[in-house]
């Protein structure tokens, strides 16, 4: 527990400033989760960690605090140590949702930020580290936990699990990423007397809608899973119908164009090392054609995406024919929103996407 006295001490000292809100400290300890026959000699031992977090209890003034049963939002910071000398330490900082459930007792956080490993890939100091290809990575982390709220004075308890993932977006290579699932326990200081919160159902929109159509686009940059191929480019194109079912739900059917420059990359690299010859139509070969269903969740202006796709054509026979995507939204009005969002296939992240839309 040594290791996370800083953290203690860190806690501490927000009590001199903060004016409202929760501070939480949670310590937890867990194993590593082998999703690759690869990385199977860095799931060994059991994880430790703690995270430190601050947010704010919505009060019921707009409308999407009632319609979500008065969630808080804050950010959290979490230091984790992987019992394996090979990955190092990983620390993570990140913005969060928190949604609340059985009269308050049970909570379910959502937060996504950036990560920082002190000990990534490097091909002649640290070859064996196939997890982390660099130190700076995106992380994802989900908790679920009971709590009690104000046990003695304004101090609470909770305890619960918490899933945690960091990985570098394929930004470079390799980058397996790593998965912890941990039991947490845990304290809060409420820095002023909680509320008490009722829905008022008066408030909550009735939403009707016929169906929509959305056009969106998808950039950024990544490399192919072999270690010294270059970042290239890539461009994904959606055309999607979706249909509003409630306040807070829409389903998607969509289709898809992904033109991903690291493919030229990686049928380099096969037609030499299978000794195939390269294809005829490079350009064509980099494309892929897929059709999606998916779910938004929309919240207030922000809204959570889920997608699973399956590809009609593939120029190059890569990875699954499934692929999935997690997005975060924001409308800038009715019809222009932005996006940004992580593309894997299962456990493996292919790109960290950036993205425009429109939908009318």
């Amino acid at each position: 527990m040594t290791k996370y006295n800083y953290l203690i001490l860190l806690c501490l000292s927000l009590f001199s400033f903060a004016q409202k809100g929760t501070l939480e400290y949670q310590y937890f300890r867990g194993t590593i989760l082998q999703h690759n026959p690869d990385i199977a000699f860095l799931t060994q031992g059991h994880p430790q960690g703690a995270m430190l977090s601050y947010h704010w209890q919505t009060d019921g003034s707009k409308e999407w605090h009632h319609a979500f049963n008065f969630p808080s939002y804050g950010f959290g910071l979490q230091h984790v140590l992987y019992d394996h000398a090979t990955l190092g330490e990983n620390y993570g900082f990140g913005a969060f949702y928190q949604f609340y459930f059985w009269k308050r007792r049970l909570s379910l956080r959502v937060q996504q930020g950036i990560g920082y490993n002190t000990n990534p890939y490097h091909r002649e100091s640290n070859p064996r580290n196939t997890a982390f290809g660099s130190h700076w990575l995106s992380n994802t982390t989900l908790v679920l936990q009971w709590q009690k709220e104000q046990v003695w004075k304004k101090f609470g308890i909770q305890a619960g699990l918490i899933l945690t993932h960091f990985s570098n977006a394929r930004m470079t290579a390799p980058n397996s990423g790593i998965n912890v699932l941990a039991a947490q326990v845990g304290v809060q200081y409420h820095f002023q007397e909680m509320a008490e919160r009722k829905v008022d159902t008066n408030q909550i929109q009735k939403v009707t809608e016929p169906i929509r159509y959305q056009f969106v686009w998808r950039t950024g940059a990544n490399v192919g899973p072999i270690e010294g191929m270059p970042l290239r480019g890539f461009h994904h194109i959606s055309l999607l119908a979706d249909k509003r079912l409630n306040r807070k739900t829409a389903v998607q059917l969509g289709i898809e164009y992904f033109h991903s420059g690291f493919m030229k990359d990686v049928i380099q690299y096969y037609s030499v090392a299978l000794q195939d010859p390269p294809n005829s139509n490079p350009e064509m070969e980099v494309g892929r054609i897929g059709i999606l269903l998916g779910h938004e969740w929309f919240i207030n202006q922000f809204t959570v995406e889920t997608q699973l796709g399956g590809y009609l054509y593939k120029g190059f026979d890569y990875e699954s024919n499934w692929y999935q995507r997690l997005a975060l939204k924001y409308y800038w009005g009715q019809h222009l929103f932005s996006a940004i969002g992580l593309k894997t296939h299962g456990f493996r992240a292919e790109a960290m996407e950036i993205g425009l839309g429109i939908r009318i």
